[in-house]
């Protein structure tokens, strides 16, 4: 995949939610090309993916 544009979303497979077994506020969430860590948005300009 390489780098992409913010807009465009992430793959079905990486998107989701996850939480860390020994730390509940450590939940993450993905959908469409949002990321949200730790109950806030993340910020970013582009993402980059290992092809």
């Amino acid at each position: 995949m390489g780098r992409v544009a913010h807009e465009l979303p992430l793959p079905p497979q990486m998107r989701g939610r996850s939480v860390d077994a020994d730390d509940f506020s450590s939940e993450l969430i993905i959908s469409g090309g949002e990321i949200a860590c730790y109950g806030s948005t993340v910020d970013y300009d582009y993402k980059e993916t290992a092809n």
